[in-house]
C-alpha cells in the first residue's frame, strides 16, 4: 500500500521543482539588484603610451584617471519585466511539470491498486487449492485403490501455476513502484506498507 498523500507531497518537492525553485530566487536577486545606478559604470583606467615627435625625440606619456558612464536611458523597468516574466513562466513551468508528474503516478497507482485486488485474489485462490490438496490427500490416503495419478499431477500443476501468476503479479506491483520512483527521482520506500496475505 502506497501512502497518496505523501507521495503527492514527494511529487511537489522533487529535485526539477527545486531547481526551479533555486532559478527564481536569482531572478528575484536580479530584480532587487536592478536599478539606475546599477547600469551606471565606474571603470579606472591606466594608460602608458610612448611616441617620437618631429624632433626626433621620444615623448612618454602616462595617463590615469576614472571613467565613469551613465545611460542616456532607464532601462531597468524593462529589465524588472523581463525579469517578472521569466519568473511567471518558470512558475506555470513548475506546475506543468508537477502535474504531468502526478498524472503519471497516480496512473501508475491505480496500476498498483489493480494488481493489488489480483494478487489478493489469487492468495485467497491459492489458499483454497492448498485446502483442496489437503482434502485429497486425506481421501486418496482413505481408498488407496482409487489413486489417479496423472488428476494428482493435475491438481499439483495448478497450485503451481497459481503460485506462478501471484510471483509474476507481484513482480509487476514492483516494477509498478520502481516506475514512480524513476518518475519523481526520490526513494519512496518509506511510503510503503506491505500487507500481509
Amino acid at each position: 500500500v502506497v501512502d497518496t498523500l505523501a507521495l503527492l507531497n514527494l511529487v511537489n518537492d522533487n529535485i526539477g521543482s527545486k531547481i526551479i525553485t533555486a532559478n527564481q530566487k536569482v531572478l528575484e536577486n536580479r530584480k532587487q539588484l536592478t536599478n539606475y545606478l546599477s547600469n551606471a559604470r565606474l571603470t579606472p583606467f591606466f594608460r602608458v603610451s610612448s611616441y617620437w615627435t618631429s624632433n626626433d625625440r621620444l615623448s612618454k606619456n602616462l595617463d590615469m584617471g576614472v571613467r565613469f558612464t551613465i545611460p542616456l536611458w532607464n532601462q531597468s523597468k524593462s529589465k524588472l519585466h523581463s525579469i517578472d516574466t521569466q519568473s511567471a513562466l518558470l512558475q506555470l513551468q513548475r506546475i506543468t511539470d508537477n502535474e504531468q508528474l502526478k498524472s503519471q503516478c497516480l496512473q501508475q497507482l491505480f496500476i498498483i491498486d489493480k494488481l493489488n485486488k489480483s494478487v489478493n485474489v489469487e492468495a485467497t485462490h491459492i489458499t483454497q487449492l492448498k485446502k483442496y490438496l489437503e482434502m485429497r490427500k486425506k481421501t486418496y490416503l482413505q481408498n488407496q485403490n482409487r489413486y489417479n495419478y496423472i488428476l494428482r499431477m493435475e491438481e499439483y500443476n495448478q497450485l503451481l501455476k497459481g503460485t506462478e501468476r501471484l510471483f509474476h503479479l507481484m513482480m509487476n506491483r514492483q516494477l509498478a513502484l520502481i516506475n514512480i520512483e524513476k518518475t519523481i527521482g526520490i526513494d519512496i520506500t518509506h511510503i510503503i506498507k506491505e500487507v500481509e496475505l
